[in-house]
């Protein structure tokens, strides 16, 4: 289950009817009234299904992306489970699962469902975003540090 090109699509827990809004994963980026930019932050969405689909290059990553283009309340991960956290899985795919990869000190029972990946990678979606000018295609990490 931990191959190189496992994908792991998260999704917020959907709280009891009457209750605390669901959790959004999707920030938002825009220009304030002063023209500087300003974003919102994530949702702290700690508990989560986990889907696993399988990506082995760019054109299949792609095709998971637009599937979830729509759904502010799913994101992607690229690292593994930790053994823990597959045998949950295992048990019922339906769990919910806790979004942390570390154990908790003033919890001692508490065994991390993740684990840290091998690789690291970041991906911005920009849609209809003013670059005054500048080409993010070009130089994605110029427009970053901008």
């Amino acid at each position: 289950m931990n191959k190189k090109g496992d994908i792991l699509i998260l999704r917020s827990e959907v709280p009891p009817i009457g209750q605390r809004k669901r959790a959004v994963f999707a920030k938002h980026i825009w220009r304030d009234e002063n023209g500087c930019w300003a974003k919102s932050a994530y949702d702290n969405g700690f508990r989560v299904t986990v889907e696993i689909r399988q990506s082995k290059n760019i054109y299949e990553l792609a095709k998971i992306l637009s599937c979830l283009e729509a759904d502010p309340h799913a994101m992607l991960v690229r690292g593994p489970l930790s053994q823990h956290g597959k045998e949950l899985l295992k048990a019922n795919p339906n769990t919910l699962l806790r979004r942390k990869k570390l154990s908790i000190r003033n919890e001692p029972s508490f065994k991390p469902p993740f684990q840290e990946g091998e690789l690291y990678w970041e991906m911005l979606d920009f849609d209809n975003v003013e670059t005054d000018g500048y080409n993010y295609v070009e130089d994605p990490d110029g427009f970053i540090k901008k």
